[in-house]
C-alpha cells in the first residue's frame, strides 16, 4: 500500500510565513468509531492521536520518521481540504490554509481538492489535486511552488529520480521534473485503470499495470512490454513487495505470493483482509475480516493478525472490533517491529513487544 504528506504553503517566487493553526487531538477510541481495538498475543496497539469526526474527515498521511508526519482531510467548518502536520508523532496537528489565486499569480479552482502527497525523499515531495494541480517542496513542506497543472492524473509512483502517474483513459506517464512536465510513457491496449487509489506499482525496473479480465500488464521503465500475468486472485486491489521478486498481490478476499517474479503464485491467505505491514516473505500483519452480522445493521466483526511463518497460520487478537477493516484508510511499515495506521481520523500504532 504506496503511500504521504506535508505542511503547506504556496509560492512562486518568494517566500511567506505560514499563518498557522494548531489542533488539539485530546480523542478516545469512540471518536474513532471503535468500540474496542485490541491486538494479538506479542504486539501492542496504540492510539497516537487523532482529529475530532465532528469538525474532520482524514483522507490520507505520511509519517516521515516517528515524529513528523503528514495528513490531508476535509475541514467540515471551513468546506475544503486542509493540509496538515505533526512534529510529535500526531498528537497535535497545525494546519494552513492555501492562499488565495491572486497570491501567486495564476487562474486556480477556488476550492483545490487536495487528493495526495508523493515523498520523493525526506525534502522533496509533489502535492497534487483532483484537478491535477501540482505544487512541489524541496525543503520537507516548509515552503512550496506552485507547479502547474496536467488534468486527468490519479495514481502516482516514484522510481529514482522518476515520478509516473496514470489516467482514467488507462495510460501511463511520466515526468523527470517531480511532475511540472509529463511524457507518454504507454497506452497498451490492455491497461484497464478503473481505480483511482491504485492501478500500478513499481517494482525493481519493471511496472506492474492493472489489466483486462483480472490480469497484471509487465512494461519496463521506459514503456515496453514485457508481458501478462494471471495471479488468478479476481479483482486486485493492492501489490506489497520485498524486492524484484518476492511480491504479494491482494485482491477484496484472497492474497498470493509470487518468489519468482510472477512467473508462479501461491496462496498466503484466502479470506477478507486488509494488509498492514508485509517486511519479509515469513512476516506480515493484517486485519482479518472473522464474521459478518446483518441483523441489527450490517458489520463486520475484524480482527488483527499476524504470521511468522508465511501465512502458513495466523495468531489472532481473539477480539473483534466492528468494521475495523472497513475503517482503515491506510497503513505505513515504519520497521519491522512498528507500523502505523489511519483508521477513520485517528492515528494508531502497532508494535511489537
Amino acid at each position: 500500500m504506496n503511500r504521504v504528506f506535508g505542511l503547506l504553503m504556496i509560492m512562486l517566487i518568494y517566500s511567506c510565513q505560514v499563518d498557522e493553526e494548531v489542533i488539539t487531538t485530546n480523542v478516545s477510541l469512540e471518536n474513532c468509531g471503535l468500540s474496542g481495538l485490541f491486538s494479538p498475543e506479542g504486539f501492542l496497539v496504540n492510539l497516537l492521536g487523532g482529529l475530532e469526526v465532528a469538525d474532520y474527515n482524514s483522507r490520507s498521511f505520511h509519517f516521515i520518521d516517528d515524529f513528523n508526519g503528514y495528513q490531508i482531510a476535509f475541514d467540515k467548518q471551513k468546506g475544503k481540504t486542509v493540509l496538515l502536520n505533526t512534529s510529535n508523532g500526531g498528537v497535535r496537528w497545525e494546519s494552513t490554509d492555501l492562499p488565495a489565486a491572486g497570491d501567486i499569480g495564476v487562474s486556480l479552482p477556488s476550492n483545490l481538492n487536495m487528493k495526495s502527497i508523493i515523498f520523493k525523499d525526506d525534502k522533496i515531495a509533489s502535492l497534487f489535486t483532483t484537478t491535477t494541480v501540482l505544487f512541489k517542496t524541496i525543503d520537507g513542506g516548509k515552503t512550496w511552488n506552485y507547479k502547474g497543472t496536467k488534468k486527468g492524473l490519479q495514481h502516482y509512483n516514484y522510481s529514482g529520480d522518476r515520478l509516473y502517474a496514470s489516467n482514467s483513459d488507462d495510460e501511463l506517464y511520466v515526468s523527470e521534473n517531480d511532475g511540472e512536465t509529463w511524457f507518454l510513457l504507454s497506452d497498451h491496449p490492455n491497461f484497464k485503470f478503473w481505480r483511482t487509489d491504485f492501478s500500478f506499482q513499481i517494482i525493481g525496473d519493471r511496472i506492474f499495470a492493472l489489466g483486462e479480465n483480472d490480469k497484471l500488464v509487465v512494461i519496463d521503465l521506459d514503456g515496453t512490454f514485457i508481458e501478462e500475468i494471471s495471479p488468478d486472485i479476481g479483482t486486485i486491489n493492492g501489490i506489497h513487495s520485498i524486492d524484484d521478486n518476492l511480491f504479494l498481490v491482494t485482491s477484496y478476499d484472497k492474497m498470493v505470493i509470487t518468489r519468482d517474479g510472477g512467473a508462479s503464485f501461491t496462496d498466503y491467505y484466502d479470506g477478507v483482509a486488509e494488509m498492514i505491514s508485509f517486511t519479509s516473505e515469513d512476516n506480515a500483519i493484517i486485519i482479518m475480516q472473522t464474521d459478518v452480522s446483518s441483523g441489527d445493521g450490517f458489520y463486520t466483526c475484524d480482527e488483527i493478525a499476524y504470521t511468522t511463518d508465511g501465512g502458513a497460520s495466523w495468531v489472532q487478537s481473539g477480539t473483534c472490533s466492528m468494521n475495523l477493516a472497513h475503517s482503515l484508510i491506510d497503513a505505513q511499515t515504519m520497521s519491522e517491529d512498528r507500523s502505523v495506521c489511519l483508521i477513520r481520523n485517528c492515528i494508531f500504532e502497532i508494535k511489537r513487544i
